[in-house]
């Protein structure tokens, strides 16, 4: 197994951990901030390689702790009854965007 696979493994772990005890968009302001702050480490540390994946394994972490926290809130903001299909619909969306986006830059980029 990969180490980008640990580190969701270990992110979706904390945002169990953490799931109840905090609200969500606390978690996001946290998991974003630790993961902002990964990144910087990430790109002081170019030189060092312990340093290097150390940091990119707290950036992952991190990552998979804010993409489960968003999906889960996202979910709530739906009344109960239409809260898959809302989540649904939310999450196809953003996958569409996510997929065609590249194309729609790069045909826009040729046009000019």
């Amino acid at each position: 197994m990969s180490l980008q696979a640990w580190d969701f493994v270990a992110g979706e772990l904390w945002s169990i951990a953490a799931g109840d005890k905090f609200e969500r968009k606390y978690q996001i302001a946290v998991a974003s901030a630790i993961m902002g702050i990964a990144f910087i480490l990430r790109g002081v540390l170019i030189q060092d390689y312990s340093g290097l994946v150390i940091s990119s394994f707290i950036t992952f972490g991190a990552n998979a702790w804010l993409i489960t926290s968003l999906i889960t809130y996202t979910g709530e903001n739906f009344p109960t009854r239409i809260r898959s299909t809302g989540t649904g619909i939310v999450e196809g969306i953003g996958r569409l965007i996510a997929s065609s986006g590249p194309f729609i830059l790069s045909v826009c980029r040729i046009g000019l």
